[in-house]
This record gives structure tokens, sequence and C-alpha cells, in this order.
């Protein structure tokens, strides 16, 4: 049985995470640490946006899980393996995976995402593989939250409310990046305007 608190942590995150937009449908799954041996986590096809008891299942860290489980269950067992993480929030943040496609390090060009973060690690590997749980695990050693290429972010926290913080914060964080980047091709296509228009009017100042 799970303890009604814990149960509560994990509506909760999951219903921000999908009323913010950082994960879809029954994308994304969740994780706690209750002892040295075992986690509680997310079922697989369990949508984080209206989870119930039935959706969450305990799991032996160093066991073969279950098929019910997770499909991302090896990620999380090798994160807890070797950090001491005690919640895993794996989310599908839509500003980061769409910078994740062409970045090898994400560096937030806000002030706060640069603070929170410095710089975000980009990991590739086949999906649900054991080379990329140990690809995760091992960058997160010194970092709360690392991006996997195309598919999205997975944090280790002492809760799962501060991986979602960190996961909303990095998303902001890249909407501003993706934002200051349409801005300057933007920029760039009036300064040409303005010459074209020039070369052939001597004018150009309705190009604002």
């Amino acid at each position: 049985m799970i303890p009604r608190d814990l149960l509560q942590e994990f509506q909760r995150v999951g219903a921000l995470l999908s009323q913010y937009g950082l994960v879809r449908g029954s994308g994304g799954n969740l994780s706690v640490r209750i002892d040295a041996n075992r986690i509680v986590i997310t079922r697989h096809g369990s949508c984080l946006e209206s989870l119930q008891e039935a959706d969450l299942i305990i799991v032996s860290i160093d066991e073969k899980p279950p098929a019910e489980a997770s499909m991302d269950t090896i990620i999380h067992q090798e994160i807890y393996r070797q950090t001491n993480a005690h919640a895993i929030v794996h989310a599908h943040p839509p500003h980061v995976v769409a910078l994740s496609l062409f970045l090898e390090d994400i560096e937030p060009l806000d002030t706060e995402g640069s603070l929170i973060f410095g710089s975000v690690k980009v990991v590739e590997a086949p999906p649900g593989s054991a080379e990329l749980a140990k690809l995760v695990a091992n960058t997160l050693h010194n970092h709360k939250i690392v991006v996997v290429r195309a598919h999205g972010t997975y944090t280790a926290t002492p809760t799962l409310l501060e991986g979602y913080h960190l996961t909303r914060a990095l998303d902001y964080s890249c909407q501003v990046c993706l934002l200051a980047y349409t801005l300057f091709q933007v920029s760039k296509v009036r300064r040409i305007l303005r010459r074209l228009i020039s070369n052939k009017t001597g004018r150009y100042d309705w190009v604002v």
C-alpha cells in the first residue's frame, strides 16, 4: 500500500507537469526512493495528470523490473544506484526538446537560468537502453538535471516537487533562447529589407 502523503505528492507533481505542458498523455514518469533498496514508480501507460494509487508500483532497485512498471524503470534504477537522489522526474518539456535537437549543451541566456543551471548536458543513446541509463546516471553525478536528445529531461533531487521546479525552469530558459533566436533572425531580415528598399527608393523609414 502506498502511503497517502506520498500518493498526494505524486498526484500534485503529475498534475503540475501536465498543467504547464511539460508532459502529454501517458508521457513522462515519476519515482521516489522509499528505503535503501526500493522505489515507488509510475506504471507503464499511466497518465501523470490524474494519477491514482493503482498507477504506482513498488520496485526493487537491483532487480529486473516487472512488465507493468514504466519503460524507463531501468534508468531510474541506475540513477538511484549511482546518486543520492530521493526522487526522479522524467518529463518532455517542449522547448528543451526542441533545443536538444541542435545542441550538445544547453546554456541559458536569461539571468535566472544561467545562475541555476550554468550549462546542461545533452546526451544520446537508444531509448530505454542500458547505455542510456548509464549516460543519464553518470551525468547526474554532478548535476541535478540532464537532457536526452529529442526526448526529454531527467532530474535527480530530494523531492518530486524540486524536480518539477527544475524542469519548468529549464523549459522557460529554453523558451527564452528560442525567442531570442527568432527575434535575432527577424532583425537580420529587417536589416536586409532596409538595404534593399534604400537601394531602390532612397527611403526605408517605413520598415520598423
